[in-house]
């Protein structure tokens, strides 16, 4: 005799790889196949799709982008390099992270997205955000030299 989970050929749980299929799966899960949904995301919709088989344990990305802009701004930022993928919540983030750097008045630099699933040479968007001088913080950053340009890593103290 088969046990329930041998025989069983209904899916207990799904994994799907990002929020755009979390959003298709969140559409047949709770029917007549009640699955649970294992995947990590912290694009807001999810939950509020009110799913009654979805949980989320990081938090939304919104939350983020208060905290983000303090620290820029606290470091000397003033104008924001958009630089985001141009998915639904790559746009998503791009919305929050520049309402919030609105708010503390700061300048937004044009939308440079870039559409990860086509695109695998940075350079160009890249050249381009940082051609608009996005705000240098008053720390001195440590440089990566590629070709002609030169990148922000990260910053450190004096």
């Amino acid at each position: 005799m088969h046990s329930d989970w041998q025989i069983r050929t209904k899916p207990l749980l799904s994994s799907p790889p990002n929020a755009g299929a979390i959003k298709a799966i969140q559409q047949i899960n709770d029917g007549r196949s009640k699955f649970l949904i294992s995947a990590y995301t912290s694009d807001p919709a999810i939950v509020q799709a009110d799913n009654p088989l979805t949980m989320m344990i990081p938090p939304n990305f919104e939350s983020y982008a208060k905290p983000f802009t303090e620290q820029g701004m606290k470091h000397g930022g003033k104008k924001l390099a958009l630089l985001g993928t141009q998915s639904e919540y790559g746009q998503q983030w791009t919305k929050a992270i520049t309402d919030e750097w609105k708010k503390a008045d700061g300048k937004i630099g044009a939308d440079n997205s870039i559409n990860y699933a086509t695109v695998s040479d940075f350079a160009g968007p890249g050249s381009k955000a940082l051609a608009e001088k996005p705000a240098q913080s008053r720390r001195r950053c440590q440089r990566s030299r590629t070709a002609s340009s030169s990148v922000a890593l990260h910053s450190r103290p004096h």
